[in-house]
């Protein structure tokens, strides 16, 4: 049985390895996924966002938190260009690869000052210190993940 298993196995091996195409199809975006930007960390390749609930209203809605309830401004800048916080547009993400889901993990969580990569090493506290519900929290990793590429 282990044999017959293997054999499959390998089957499934040669059978996909015919079809060279399968690996750029799973790396192509979903249709209707936006391309927000080339993305920065890592080795800097362009890749799509995952979700593609990203939208034009979405990173507006990002941008109005984040320059006011969001308080997010009061380190990164009202241009997020930097301050007590970290520049992020143009950014290279220090603590994640820079995705969607890892920014609103991030911001989410905040990050421990013993943790913090950047300035002071104040790190950050979870949603900015302020009390943004989740969708705002999505909506603010939208602006951030637009302005980092």
């Amino acid at each position: 049985m282990v044999r017959v298993a293997r054999l499959s196995g390998a089957l499934l091996l040669v059978s996909l390895a015919a079809v060279p195409s399968l690996a750029a199809q799973a790396t192509r975006p979903a249709a209707g996924a936006q391309r927000v930007g080339p993305y920065k960390a890592g080795a800097g390749a362009d890749v799509p966002t995952a979700q593609a609930a990203i939208s034009p209203e979405l990173i507006a809605k990002g941008k109005t938190v984040f320059t006011s309830s969001g308080l997010c401004f009061a380190c990164h800048g009202m241009n997020a260009e930097g301050g007590v916080g970290p520049k992020l547009v143009g950014h290279t993400f220090l603590h994640s690869g820079g995705s969607y889901d890892e920014i609103v993990t991030f911001v989410m969580n905040g990050v421990e000052p013993a943790k913090a990569k950047y300035g002071a090493k104040s790190g950050m506290p979870a949603r900015g210190g302020s009390k943004i519900s989740d969708d705002d929290v999505k909506a603010v990793a939208a602006y951030v993940f637009s302005i980092s590429r």
